[in-house]
Order: structure tokens, then sequence, then C-alpha cells
């Protein structure tokens, strides 16, 4: 090129060098542009411009020309970039790349289709649940369709208490049932996001108290009579069977209806009280509970029995009986009594037993007996006489007047540290000094 443009060696020849002749632009050729290929891009997609142009360009510039408006990053570079608009329906964006040289501009455009998102997706938080406390619940969740990586969040939404889950950020969530005591609704929503939007759904979790079994209050009856064992089942879930069996005590009962909740029985005839104990098995589902019973069978009643018991005697001095000293105690029958030979009385003196004699009557209807106190006696809370303190040695009889045997327990009627009888056998007795003003006989 003559009169003009001149670079320095290994430099470039543009009109934009200080080595150009401005005059002699027109020596250049006309500027180029290529706004690039276009594309098909979806909603919310980074969308960058690939643009080129005449490398002795000295500006370019994007514009929009149709579409959504976006904001172009780098719209003066060969490649901005932008973030593609939210479309319900297939859009077309046009951008136009200009390059200028000197006055001199060349231009292309490209076009950028962008498609809707498909709809957000379709999000099942799994079925409803019946569960019992302490069961370990899996809530499963899943989700169909929509766009792009999906985030996963389960909260409790419903039902008291609340329960902490773990992996509450996964498509499959876990807790513990909690204790109830009533049947109690839990509710858990999984709300499912990704590019195309957010959906949600809920599922319920029942939670039924534990199966509980209760065999009923323990009994008390008489030989011979009927007895029922009424049996009730709380919680669990589902058709529930009942089993009784016998777990203690003899003699061994025929059960009536051991397969239902109430079953029954006769009292075997004994001779002395006796406790039977009876277990209920409650099964419903998986679930098995037990409760036991107890029943104690009384001999039968006699015509005549012991009817009361007390201490007839009072300490010459104060509350506490001394060496040599006579305890006197009474039991009363119902009846009129025919004893034969020497019935027993147990005292209970501190940690010792001392045996009080019968010195009563033949016949009588209050029973007497005596104990005089020793030196190595000692109760400092009382005399004790307990429920099964009448006994019958070997050739002792005691029957009513039909020749029947007298009932000789005192259940009800024991006598426990009563504390106006102590005893002291350390110190002896002293004889009351008389009065020498009494009149004989007195």
């Amino acid at each position: 090129m003559s009169g003009g443009v001149q670079a320095r060696e290994g430099e470039i020849a543009t009109p934009d060098s200080p080595h150009v002749d401005r005059q002699c632009s027109s020596c250049l050729p006309a500027p180029t542009a290529n706004a690039g290929s276009d594309q098909t891009v979806d909603s919310g997609a980074d969308v960058q411009l690939s643009g080129s142009g005449s490398s002795y360009a000295s500006s370019y510039s994007w514009i929009q020309l149709n579409g959504p408006t976006v904001t172009l990053s780098g719209a003066s570079t060969l490649s901005p970039s932008f973030t593609a608009p939210n479309v319900t329906s297939q859009t077309n964006l046009v951008f136009r790349l200009r390059v200028t040289r000197w006055g001199l501009s060349a231009s292309d455009s490209v076009t950028i289709t962008v498609n809707p998102l498909p709809p957000p997706p379709t999000v099942d938080a799994g079925p409803n649940q019946t569960v019992f406390p302490g069961s370990t619940v899996t809530l499963s969740g899943s989700a169909t369709g929509g766009h792009g990586t999906k985030s996963w969040a389960w909260t409790q939404t419903g039902g008291s208490p609340t329960v902490t889950l773990s992996n509450a950020n996964q498509a499959s969530a876990s807790f513990t049932a909690p204790p109830v005591t009533a049947a109690t609704d839990l509710e858990f929503t999984l709300t499912v996001t990704d590019a195309s939007g957010s959906a949600t759904d809920t599922v319920t979790v029942t939670v039924r108290p534990s199966l509980g079994a209760e065999a009923g209050p323990d009994q008390t009856v008489a030989s011979g009579a009927p007895v029922t064992l009424s049996g009730s089942a709380t919680g669990g879930s589902g058709t529930k069977s009942y089993t009784w069996t016998q777990t203690e005590g003899s003699p061994t009962v025929t059960l009536s209806d051991a397969d239902q909740a109430s079953a029954s029985f006769m009292a075997p005839t004994v001779t002395t009280a006796t406790t039977l104990g009876f277990t209920l098995a409650v099964t419903a589902g998986s679930q098995t509970a037990t409760d036991t019973v107890d029943v104690t069978v009384t001999p039968p009643l006699r015509t005549v029995q012991a009817m009361g018991l007390s201490l007839a005697s009072r300490p010459l001095s104060g509350d506490t009986y001394k060496q040599g000293e006579t305890i006197r105690a009474q039991v009363w029958l119902s009846g009129l009594a025919v004893v034969s030979g020497s019935p027993q009385l147990a005292l209970g003196i501190g940690s010792r037993t001392r045996t009080m004699s019968y010195v009563g009557l033949d016949r009588a209807r209050v029973l007497e007996f005596e104990y005089t106190v020793q030196a190595s006696d000692e109760d400092t809370d009382g005399v004790s006489i307990g429920s099964g303190a009448l006994s019958l040695p070997s050739g002792t009889s005691l029957v009513d007047e039909a020749g029947e045997t007298v009932g000789a327990s005192l259940s009800g009627y024991a006598v426990a540290n009563e504390s106006g009888h102590k005893v002291d056998g350390d110190e002896s007795a002293v004889s009351p000094i008389p009065d020498l003003n009494a009149c004989p006989g007195d």
C-alpha cells in the first residue's frame, strides 16, 4: 500500500495502530461480523453467544431484537451471556452483533429458541401407615416428571408429638414412632423441587397404643363359690385372641371359656386360705401382652369361729411388763366351743416367740391364755399376736356343740406392737404396798 499504512516489523497494520495513516482507511477491507450458530435451550438455562468478526475491528456490540428482554453480560464482547427466560411456549430470541471500524460496520443476527420447561414433578409421599410405639417408620417418597436435578424435603405438618426425622433431605426418611395413649395421626409432607418448580404430597402415619392386657382385680372367694375372671385388652390392631391359664397355686381348677375375655371356674374346697394365680395372654397381629390376677380361696365358714382377739391384762406399772408379771389374752368366738386338751396362743416378744397357756374353761365363748414374763424377755415396741397364733397341739381339739371344728383363724384380728404392752424382763415386778387402812376382804 502506497503512501500510507506502515507497521513495524512483526506487527499487523490496522487503522488503530499508531503507525497507520488514518487517511488511508479506504485501503482496508470492510469489517465482517458473524453472530454464531442458532441455538435451542430450555427456560432458565445459561446461554453464551459465540460471535466473531474482523480482527482489526474497533468495537463490538450486541443488542436484542426480539423476544422477552434479557440482560446481556459482556454485550461489548464477542461472547456475551444471559439466562434464558421462563416461557410457557416455544419462544425465539433474536440478537444482533455489530462490528465497527472507522465508521464502517458489519452486523449479523442469531436466533436462540427457548423451550418451555415441563410441569413440576408429580410427587408421591407413599401409602398411609399404621404403626406401634417404638417401631421404626420409613417414609418412602418418589417423584416423576419435572426437569433437572431434584431436591427432597420431608417435614411434619400435623399431629403431636413432634418426631425427629432422619434423612429428611432424601427420598426416604425415617423416625421412631412415639409413645401414645390413644390412636394418633401424624402427617408428613414431601416437597420435591427441580428446575421446573416444586410439588408436594402428604402421608398420614397412625400410631396406635401398644397392645395391653388387663386380667382384672385380685379376688377373695369362699370355697365352692363360682369365680369369674374378667379380662380385657387395650391398644393393638386387628382381631384379638384370649388365653387364660392357671400359673400358680394348688389344686388345679378347670377353666371354662379359657379362650374368651372372661373365663370362670368353681373355687375348690380348701382347709386354709389358698392363693391361685391366673395369667391372661392377649394376641393381636404380631403383638402379645399378658397380665396376672390372684384369687384367694378361703376355707368354708365354720358354724363357730374366732371373731376377735385382745390383750386382757395391763402392766402393774406404766406400759411395761416386768419379770414375773402375767400377760393375758382372750380369743372371742362366735358361739360356744368345747375345748379338749390345751390350745396354745403364740405371743411375739421382741424377736422371740413365747407360748401362752390355755387357762380357760372346757366350754367357753372366750378362750383365755396367760404367759409369765421371764428374765430374758424384752420388747420395747409392744408384744404381738399374729393371725395364725392359735394352734391345737396333738390331742387337743376345739369343736362346736355339733362336733364341727371351730375356725381358729385370727385373720383380721391380729395384734401388732401394742405400745401399752411392752416387756422388760430385766426388772422384777414390785408387789404393791398393802393398804393398811383397807377393810378386810377389800
